[in-house]
């Protein structure tokens, strides 16, 4: 039985959906019909009404299963798949790439349009995942998850083993130009207490990355570009000193 989702969860969970919406207190006032300092209020002292509720989830374009699903992100799953789960996507590249979709919002219909999908070959597959655990299907034949949106991908487990080269490749193939990139690489000689914050700071990126992609999954998917994110950090001596230096007794 899942924990019951408190008034805070509640509260921190509408927050994170009006700055993924870039929604103000003085636009979601306006929406509602409120002041600015009424809608302040009620954030501040928590005290949501039903109606209130549905009337801001009307605003962000959510339902309250939605609301409820990112109130739990953080307390209900470290976002990790059993082993037999992640080997069943591995050993079948569509199941994986329908698990994708459906992580990131992506509704059946959608699938078969925009992927090469058939009907009858998304309902088998649809019906695997529930198999595995990873989807509950409803009466509409639509699909809810039964994991956190995010997915913590074990580091030697099946599914990394079985892409991690193609993606390290085709991602570096970017010339990284364009608007939404950003490459940056840095070395330096660093003390062992110095390279454990920085890699305490890239743990705490990696999770905030996780979460705005938690969020800004309840936007329309027009509202949303694919993104990719590396994080790396290694013992590292570039080609121009290695060429010249000498070798350590």
């Amino acid at each position: 039985m899942e924990p019951a989702i408190g008034v805070a969860e509640l509260t921190a969970a509408l927050k994170d959906c009006l700055r993924a919406r870039g929604i103000t207190y003085a636009e979601l006032a306006q929406r509602l019909r409120l002041s600015e300092a009424s809608v302040k209020r009620v954030f501040s002292a928590r005290t949501f009404t039903l109606q209130r509720l549905q009337a801001i989830c009307s605003v962000l374009g959510i339902d309250f299963y939605e609301l409820a699903r990112l109130a739990h992100t953080h307390d209900r799953s470290d976002g990790r798949l059993g082993i037999e789960q992640e080997r069943a996507l591995a050993a079948q590249p569509k199941l994986l790439v329908l698990f994708l979709l459906l992580l990131n919002g992506w509704r059946r219909a959608q699938i078969v349009v925009d992927y090469a999908f058939s009907r009858r070959e998304c309902a088998r597959l649809l019906a695997e995942l529930e198999r595995l655990d990873l989807v509950a299907l409803q009466p509409n034949g639509e699909a809810r998850l039964r994991t956190a949106r995010v997915i913590a991908w074990r580091a030697e487990g099946p599914v990394r083993r079985a892409y991690k080269k193609r993606v390290l490749g085709e991602f570096f193939r970017h010339d990284f130009d364009d608007a939404h990139a950003d490459l940056r690489f840095e070395g330096y000689e660093m003390s062992a207490a110095s390279i454990e914050l920085i890699k305490r700071k890239l743990e705490r990126l990696s999770e905030e990355f996780k979460a705005l992609a938690d969020t800004d999954a309840t936007l329309e998917r027009s509202a949303r570009t694919s993104m990719g994110m590396v994080l790396a950090l290694r013992p590292y001596v570039a080609f121009p000193f290695t060429r010249y230096q000498r070798r350590r007794r």
